[in-house]
């Protein structure tokens, strides 16, 4: 019932039919232990079917209510088959408060892995080193920002394919 607030949609898929949601409580913090509890309740039941892989993107942005939760969910994480993955910038280990936490940290794309995603966006194998460079330096080599800024300067005009080969207006030094 604490779920169907927030997704009246989904009661009846996952219900078979109409459920009552569950009243308000006192307190915005008694709110977010009951709404807490039900999504624990919901990740254990869909595990039970043959696990569950629950993913938590951007978890550098997590907010205190985000902490708890998943601080309750790895207390109980034995019940079921359940693996959290949860992804996060550098920076402080977004894992730190939860003792069965392992971090892998992704490296920055190599050269080579540089070269390969941008000439596999652009279509080409043919790419100019200084422009690289360029990219490695304002992406620090992370993939996500790669695609974002060549995204970026091909919808600003400033990246486009001229006579078969792609030229850039913006400064390479």
């Amino acid at each position: 019932p604490v779920l169907v607030k927030l997704l009246p949609e989904l009661a009846a898929s996952w219900m078979g039919r109409d459920t009552i949601p569950a009243p308000d409580m006192d307190t915005g913090k008694q709110e977010a232990i009951r709404l807490h509890a039900s999504m624990v309740a919901l990740l254990l039941d869909l595990a039970t079917h043959g696990g569950l892989v629950f993913l938590l993107e951007d978890w550098h942005w997590a907010d205190p209510s985000s902490l708890e939760f998943l601080e309750v969910l790895q207390r109980l994480r034995h019940a079921a088959p359940l693996m959290v993955v949860t992804t996060s910038r550098h920076g402080p280990d977004a894992n730190a408060r939860l003792d069965s936490a392992r971090s892998m940290p992704l490296a920055s794309l190599s050269s080579d892995g540089l070269h390969r995603l941008v000439a596999n966006m652009l279509g080409t194998k043919e790419l100019n080193v200084d422009f690289l460079a360029r990219i490695a330096e304002l992406t620090e080599g992370n993939p996500f920002y790669v695609e974002r800024l060549l995204e970026h300067l091909v919808n600003a005009g400033q990246l486009r394919r001229e006579h078969g080969e792609w030229n850039t207006t913006i400064r390479l030094d």
